[in-house]
């Protein structure tokens, strides 16, 4: 538990597809770099790394090991290899909070690029606005430098942000500027005018376009999908696009676009069951299939559930409102009959007239959703995103939406799916251990008052808690006081107080000083760092005692106590031989000095 002297923060503290694109990019932006005078081997050593499958330890040697940029003119090439890996990997929040953190710090010159990877970020992740607040800006302040491929690039991303939320006409305008200023060369120009022709329903114009691309590999999906939009009999789209499917040379990455023109040709013929099979397969990889043009949506899974079931009762004859008759039916289908059986969960579960079996059935349809290979992704469309508004998560569901969220280190999301949940999953013997666990989920979600709440309840620890619980909780009262939830920390350390004794006494005392510090209540702070210092005796200068006297002597200071900060200090330096401690004591005596000075003549 001892830290160095005079440490303010004395603390115990716990505690593919994608390949062959990285490798062409890194390939071109690295051939520039070999020489010494250009960039440092080590970014050519890096992006090898990358180029032979770690791109992840890359991104970790490049965290380490990068300059800052005031310190070494290859910055750049440093970072541009750092965003190529991560939009490799598609992780469009880490770029944005790592261009966040940069741009104060960037050159006029190198700001059009920040400004454009972040504005691609941006529209990647679906945030469309922000990202045409950042266009706005290289519009009207990069234009007159910028080279015509990069306003042209502006405006592909400005016309991919309307799209991306449906606003098909402001696409379009943007979109017959665009085909005036830049003639379309490249299949991605074409596509992006193929996909505004199709969102405006010009799907005649939108075939015409498709028919000129000759590399890109789901123009098929999308021939598909406009003839359905041009009127074609849905029947044959059907039935086009399913025997594309079973051709087990397909592309797995193309697979969801065709499931999703299945989806909307079985839409339109009112076939429940392959609706279900189809929208099974692309709600998970939303809004992706067919770059969003279609519009399918969660909601429109559960309609399919239901229409399937309401399709199978009145074959078999079963009035609504027989909820146990379903349910033995459900129960019964199993793994035979694999979309009856969710069918008819998915109708209990928000139609049955008892809400324990409603509870029953959405725990039977969450186990069979997670039985699938795309099950998880699958289940937080479902519930995350296809509930009616204002609709409660259940706590099936609630319990492995959670579990997700967990895996992947989201924590808001985590923090509000556990917010409502007090007691922990059937089968967890560990229960103070749980809500250790929830408390500093919540916290770490960013949900402080619901985590001050949850860790008050905590304070004290069962008296039959193994002592890891004590130091996790001491982390959660330490994790309080660094998001400034002083008041709370506090008043737990002062709970555990008088349960404690000897060293573990000393150290409470201490943390509750660090929270009246924090607080700018100098005055408590001084006294309970010198309660720390003397409380195994008075005149103890121990290591554990000189640091509490020294932070006391800072307290004494603020709290303009000069006098007493002095004579604390100079105890400190009657106490220590170190000579560097002695320097260090030495110069504060004599600014406390100097301070008191200048006070006595101003008066």
């Amino acid at each position: 538990m001892q830290r160095p002297l005079f440490d303010p923060a004395v603390r115990t503290r716990g505690g593919c597809r994608h390949g062959i694109r990285l490798f062409v990019f890194l390939s071109a932006l690295v051939s520039g770099l070999t020489t010494a005078q250009e960039a440092p081997d080590r970014l050519a050593e890096l992006a090898a790394l990358a180029r032979a499958g770690a791109p992840e330890l890359a991104l970790q040697l490049i965290e380490k090991e990068q300059a800052e940029p005031s310190a070494d003119p290859h910055w750049l090439q440093w970072e541009k290899v750092r965003i190529a890996l991560l939009t490799e990997r598609e992780r469009w929040q880490d770029i944005e909070h790592r261009l966040l953190q940069i741009t104060p710090y960037v050159s006029t010159e190198i700001l059009p690029w920040v400004l454009e990877q972040r504005a691609t970020a941006l529209v990647e992740s679906h945030q469309g606005r922000t990202a045409r607040q950042l266009l706005a800006q290289l519009f009207w302040t990069a234009t007159d430098t910028a080279d015509a491929g990069a306003a042209a690039r502006w405006q592909r991303l400005l016309i991919r942000s309307y799209l991306d939320e449906g606003r098909a006409g402001d696409a379009f305008t943007v979109m017959v500027r665009y085909r005036q200023e830049h003639p379309e060369r490249t299949d991605e120009e074409r596509l992006l005018s193929a996909r505004v022709f199709l969102q405006n329903g010009r799907a005649g114009e939108a075939e015409a376009v498709l028919a000129q691309l000759v590399a890109v590999a789901e123009t098929e999906a999308l021939q598909l999908y406009a003839s359905l939009r041009r009127g074609e009999e849905p029947r044959l789209v059907f039935q086009a696009a399913r025997r594309r499917l079973k051709d087990e040379k397909l592309p797995d990455e193309l697979r969801p676009a065709f499931h999703a023109v299945v989806a909307e040709a079985a839409i339109a013929m009112n076939d429940y069951a392959a609706q279900v099979l189809a929208l099974e397969q692309v709600l998970p990889y939303l809004p992706a299939p067919l770059h969003g043009l279609s519009g399918l949506k969660p909601d429109q899974l559960w309609e399919a559930y239901t229409g399937y079931a309401l399709g199978v009762a009145n074959r078999e004859q079963w009035l609504v409102g027989d909820d146990a008759r379903w349910l033995a039916a459900a129960d019964a289908a199993g793994p035979m009959y694999p979309v009856r059986a969710r069918s008819l969960y998915a109708w209990l579960a928000r139609h049955a007239a008892d809400e324990a079996l409603r509870e029953h059935a959405h725990h039977a349809f969450v186990e069979r959703l997670l039985s699938l290979p795309q099950g998880p992704a699958l289940l937080e469309a479902l519930y995350l995103h296809g509930l009616p508004t204002g609709t409660p998560i259940p706590m099936a569901a609630r319990w492995a939406l959670f579990d997700r969220a967990l895996r992947r280190a989201d924590m808001p999301l985590a923090s509000q799916l556990v917010d409502t949940i007090e007691v922990p999953p059937p089968g967890v013997a560990d229960v103070y251990g749980w809500q250790l666990r929830r408390a500093r989920v919540l916290l770490l979600g960013g949900r402080h008052g619901a985590a001050v709440e949850a860790v008050t309840a905590l304070v004290p620890p069962p008296a039959d808690a193994p002592p890891e619980r004590y130091d996790q909780l001491m982390q959660l009262l330490f994790d309080l006081q660094s998001v400034g939830e002083h008041e709370a920390a506090y008043v737990a350390f002062e709970r555990l107080h008088p349960l404690s004794q000897g060293q573990q006494r000393r150290e409470l005392l201490y943390w509750m000083a660090d929270s009246r510090s924090a607080q700018d209540r100098h005055r408590e702070a001084a006294a309970l760092y010198l309660r720390s210092a003397t409380l195994a005796q008075a005149d103890a200068m121990d290591p554990w005692a000189q640091t509490a006297r020294y932070q006391a002597a800072q307290s004494l200071a603020k709290a303009g106590l000069q006098e007493d900060a002095e004579n604390m200090l100079r105890q400190l330096l009657a106490a220590t031989d170190d000579t560097a401690r002695r320097a260090l004591l030495g110069r504060e005596i004599e600014q406390l000095r100097l301070r008191r000075n200048g006070d006595a003549e101003g008066e």
